[in-house]
């Protein structure tokens, strides 16, 4: 059969065989709607173990460089804007001649 492309020409078309069919060129039979997937087997029972370690309490997070904290500080109180100091966009250049520092 011809196959007509939305806006081309006709072309042959040429029937999907999955790798599993046999080399024959035969065209396969339409394939069947694929079935629904199968519910998710049950969890295992959970094997008895120990009752959990209470957790420590988590460390304070180490203080952020002054850096950091004018980026987290700019990132934060960014503005729509072309400018990218005032817009909250870090920008790392390739050369160091436009770094301002």
């Amino acid at each position: 059969g011809m196959c007509v492309l939305h806006n081309g020409p006709a072309v042959p078309c040429v029937p999907f065989t999955p790798p599993s069919a046999s080399p024959s060129l035969s065209p396969s039979p339409p394939l069947p709607s694929p079935p629904l997937p199968l519910p998710a087997p049950p969890p295992p029972p959970p094997s008895p173990s120990p009752p959990p370690l209470p957790r420590p309490p988590p460390h304070p997070p180490p203080p952020l460089s002054p850096l950091a904290q004018m980026l987290n500080l700019r990132f934060r109180n960014a503005n729509p804007s072309n400018d990218l100091r005032e817009a909250g966009v870090l920008v790392r250049g390739f050369d160091a001649s436009s770094d301002p520092q």
